[in-house]
């Protein structure tokens, strides 16, 4: 969340994205039903300003002083408010590709479901990229795209899938050595055969702790990933769509920490209701 500041008037607010922008973060999960596709409400999240630009780099610093920790932290709440459910699967974007998330966050009836960003070295050799393109074509079939951005329209992607299994090795960088030395997981690549001119090419690769048996199964999966628009849509009504938090003229950081998550429980609301 950005918010208008200047030398003279932060309002408290801590550093958000590159260059001179102050603001918060908002960390939020939302369940949705897998069948319906309909949003059932907040199951767990995070609003905070930074204090600053923390000096330690990134990778030397435990997960627990690191902001990628709400990934993790956020799933847990949500297994809490969601107990009763016969399966839940936590599906996040690439900024959730970290390897203490499918390693501490699964159990019995909890699944994970991210876009990789990275590649990874594999046990036995070899790395996540290459294996999965290696892998037979196991079906085509045709994905509907909303548009990128506001006024964008939507388009139809024609796409081959391929699956596998993989044994991903637990970062060399991880500092938590409580982690199991290895993961194994299903990685799905959906790439797009025919792009239009001037547009990039869809090309996912998602991994998942689900088994997939067939690609029957596959496809299932990389439809509940489309299901993440639909937080997508919930930010966009907390901005330029509907709340126009960031024009709010709250006066300190803490009062706009509030206001955030009001901000979001309504707009959560407001995607139930339409």
């Amino acid at each position: 969340m950005k918010f208008p500041t200047n030398a003279q008037r932060r309002r408290g607010l801590g550093p958000v994205g590159k260059g001179n922008v102050h603001g918060l973060l908002v960390h939020a999960m939302i369940a949705v039903d897998a069948r319906s596709g309909s949003c059932l409400g907040l199951v767990g999240g995070d609003v905070w300003s930074r204090a600053g630009v923390n000096p330690t780099p990134h990778g030397e610093r435990p997960l627990a002083e690191r902001e990628s920790v709400h990934w993790v932290r956020t799933a847990q709440q949500a297994k809490s408010v969601l107990q009763s459910a016969a399966m839940v699967t936590v599906v996040a974007d690439r900024e959730s590709d970290m390897y203490p998330l499918w390693a501490s966050v699964p159990d019995e009836n909890v699944h994970v479901l991210t876009r990789a960003m990275k590649d990874r070295a594999l046990v036995g050799g070899g790395t996540l990229f290459a294996t999965v393109a290696a892998a037979p074509v196991a079906g085509k079939r045709e994905i509907k795209l909303p548009g990128r951005d506001p006024g964008q329209p939507k388009r139809t992607a024609k796409v081959e899938l391929r699956h596998c299994e993989v044994v991903i090795l637990r970062p060399q960088q991880e500092r938590d050595l409580s982690l199991p030395p290895s993961v194994r997981l299903r990685v799905i690549e959906v790439r797009e055969t025919d792009p239009p001119e001037g547009v990039e090419a869809l090309h996912w690769r998602l991994l998942t702790t689900h088994d997939i048996a067939d690609a029957k199964a596959a496809w299932e999966i990389v439809g509940w990933y489309e299901l993440r628009w639909t937080i997508e849509q919930m930010f966009r009504v907390m901005k330029s769509q509907g709340l126009q938090l960031e024009d709010s003229q709250v006066s300190t950081a803490e009062r706009l920490v509030k206001l955030a998550a009001v901000a979001t429980r309504a707009a959560c609301v407001d995607i139930q209701l339409t």
